[in-house]
């Protein structure tokens, strides 16, 4: 099975009451259809940035669940059947590693590392050098 996300938008012209069991009826078909149901957001009525068939405001739903992949289509035909849904989207979501598993570098290693960036090299001695010279080029 595979995480999604689903967004839809239902008309406005529905009350609360009737876009909340427009949202248990898609609910249903995803458990009936062997999915498992995540978490299931409120439905909230939004003003809408682009104007989708005529309307200005709707109400935006969403649901987050795992679903066999093959079982898409199905849930796809259900909701372009719904007439009261005016727009939505299936998103395929991948599953995220929690922050605690990453690695990170303790802040004291990393103080020491800077520590050491910014410290002033050594002065050298030219007697040194000219040894160093002499070994080189065999003299």
């Amino acid at each position: 099975m595979k995480q999604y996300q689903l967004n839809y938008l239902i008309l406005p012209d529905l009350n609360e009451e009737d876009a909340k069991s427009l949202q248990e009826r898609i609910n249903s078909f995803v458990v009936e259809n062997q999915g498992t149901l995540d978490k299931i957001f409120d439905i909230a009525k939004k003003r809408i940035d682009q104007r989708v068939k005529k309307q200005d405001v709707a109400y935006l739903a969403s649901l987050d669940f795992h679903f066999l992949p093959e079982k898409i289509m199905d849930l796809e035909k259900k909701l372009k059947s719904e007439e009261k849904i005016i727009r939505y989207a299936i998103l395929n979501k991948k599953a995220q590693k929690p922050l605690e598993a990453k690695r990170r570098r303790p802040i004291l290693k990393a103080a020491e590392e800077t520590a050491k960036a910014t410290e002033k090299p050594k002065k050298v001695e030219i007697k040194e050098i000219e040894k160093k010279l002499e070994e080189i080029l065999g003299e």
